[in-house]
């Protein structure tokens, strides 16, 4: 089961200007978050999820201004992720080359709302969008068929 990976990044305003047209639409608050994100993926798979937890308790818990480089890198620290890989993912280009093919996937998909998830199991693959918890665990239910 994969969950679309940049579909929980936070929203918050900054003015980043974006790079891209295929960027472009993103707000100027989310930008450097889902970038943050990719380049912890990038440098380092298995950290990312820590990172994405850590950034948005730094963000709802601690409200801290995550739209700022330095608290991003207090977090690349805090969650071990090596400082010399994230920096070059973040600013070479290849975190936002990665957001593109996450936003080009969601393109293709229909996705236009958030949270959305593909739930894939398998062979079988179901997105689901604007739901309950009820819905939710049925999709999952039915997917699985009761495994």
């Amino acid at each position: 089961m994969n969950a679309f990976p940049s579909a929980g990044c936070l929203m918050r305003r900054a003015s980043i200007p974006s790079k891209s047209a295929e960027t472009a639409h993103l707000s100027a608050g989310s930008k450097p978050m889902n970038l943050a994100y990719k380049a912890a993926q990038l440098a380092a798979p298995e950290k990312a999820g820590s990172f994405l937890r850590a950034l948005r308790h730094a963000a709802v818990i601690d409200r801290l201004p995550i739209t700022h480089y330095e608290i991003i890198m207090k977090i690349v620290r805090e969650t071990g992720i090596n400082e010399e890989a994230f920096n070059r993912y973040y600013h070479d280009g290849s975190a936002e080359a990665a957001l593109n093919e996450d936003l080009s996937f969601a393109r293709r998909l229909g996705i236009r709302s958030l949270p959305t998830y593909l739930i894939q199991y398998k062979d079988k693959a179901i997105l689901i969008q604007s739901f309950d918890y009820n819905d939710f665990s049925a999709v999952f239910s039915r997917i699985t068929t009761g495994e």
